[in-house]
């Protein structure tokens, strides 16, 4: 399991591939500050101006995970997701992560 504070990459697959892995980000060190807050990702793929909120990711007893969709991983190429921690409607913790999807072959 990835540690939010110590991620800066993720593989989110091979192109087009849906709902085959599932990735898990402990919260814990943002828990310990924020309990109770609520985990939103944005993801901007490959070749896309604006980023957009991240269907496929649930966040529950201080574990995000996120189960790549057909949308996630429609582009391959390097993306860029963010994950944001808010307390009503103040943002309080946000981190940059690079994603990448792998080209597929067939």
């Amino acid at each position: 399991m990835l540690k939010i504070n110590g991620v800066g990459q993720i593989e989110l697959g091979v192109q087009g591939e849906n709902g085959a892995r599932q990735i898990e980000i402990d919260m814990g060190d943002w828990e310990e500050e924020l309990s109770g807050g609520t985990v939103t990702v944005y993801h901007r793929r490959p070749g896309q101006e604006e980023a957009e909120e991240v269907e496929s990711a649930e966040y529950e007893d201080g574990v995000l995970t996120w189960t790549p969709d057909s949308t996630d991983t429609e582009y391959a190429g390097k993306g860029d997701a963010e994950i944001q921690m808010a307390k009503g409607d103040v943002l309080k913790k946000s981190r940059n992560i690079k994603t990448i999807i792998r080209e597929s072959l067939a």
